[in-house]
């Protein structure tokens, strides 16, 4: 039986948007808010059991750092961790819906049925395992850009940076992509992807990698990176390189009171911004190789 790890903390309620915004961000399956008094609420974030919750802990403080610096202070209590079992998150099958992202692409986890129109792909992902179920405003953003390149241009070439369940990877293969790298420093985000590869029908076009970006090798005519804004300015330099001359750069995961940081750091490392989708306080940037 597949388990999972509860964290739960006191956070400021004026700011809990911000937090479970960066809880999903950074790998909970699902994040719930009580209300506990006009100020403060109680957040209760969901991780797979196999997650570090020391190293989710870390991420959280630094996070909350930043936001003080941005706010003040920010009411944060002590973290809770209890283990839970599939029967107490099945409620979560029932919000876990089929997503149409665009016109042309639609994500359902396996329990939902959907009826395909015209020319959709309909693409399945199992949401227990990896991040990136389609469900969230970064991945969406992602997507979309990620068609309107593929149809647009000639695509062949895709490096999918931090893979999680590999929906960016399939996706690409879907719309025509026959060269993808699909790669992620966590072992069991690489076996989801895997899993959901062949599910999907796309195993021939797509290659998967448990590995750090300095390890990967050749050049791509688009790179997808949907992390968050720590580690997409830390690879900056690695994403340059592996781009192709007339290549672009889908990133994603940030919300817009980083966007000038993070489209500040890719111009300085040469990068030009040519389009941008925005949805609520998500943002993904489109950059080519200028």
């Amino acid at each position: 039986m597949f388990k999972l790890s509860k964290l739960t903390f006191e956070f400021d309620k004026q700011n809990s948007d911000l937090i479970s915004d960066f809880l999903t961000g950074i790998g909970s399956i699902s994040v719930a808010e009580d209300f506990i008094d006009d100020s403060v609420s109680e957040i209760c974030a969901y991780f797979p059991n196999f997650t570090d919750l020391n190293e989710i802990i870390y991420k959280i403080k630094s996070y909350v750092n930043f936001l003080e610096s941005e706010y003040g202070d920010i009411h944060i209590g002590s973290f809770n961790i209890e283990e839970i079992d599939e029967s107490k998150w099945q409620v979560w099958k029932d919000i876990l819906k089929a997503v149409k992202v665009t016109d042309k692409i639609v994500i359902r986890p396996p329990w939902e049925k959907y009826e395909s129109e015209d020319e959709q792909i309909v693409i399945e992902i199992n949401p227990s395992m990896a991040f990136g179920t389609g469900h969230h405003e970064s991945t969406c953003l992602c997507i979309e850009a990620a068609e309107q390149i593929i149809l647009t241009d000639r695509v062949d070439s895709v490096l999918d940076v931090g893979c999680g369940s590999g929906i960016l990877s399939i996706v690409a293969a879907k719309l025509g992509a026959k060269n993808v790298l699909a790669f992620d420093t966590d072992p069991i985000s690489i076996d989801e992807s895997n899993k959901n590869i062949e599910i999907n029908g796309v195993k021939e076009d797509i290659t998967t990698r448990c590995c750090e970006i300095k390890d990967t090798a050749g050049s791509f005519d688009l790179i997808l990176a949907n992390v968050y804004v720590e580690p997409l300015l830390s690879m900056r330099e690695a994403i340059k390189s592996r781009l192709n001359k007339d290549g672009k750069v889908i990133l994603s995961g940030f919300q817009d009171f980083r966007e000038k940081e993070l489209i500040s750091g890719y111009e300085q490392t040469g990068f030009k911004l040519i389009n941008k989708y925005v949805d609520g306080e998500w943002v993904s940037a489109v950059f080519s190789n200028s």
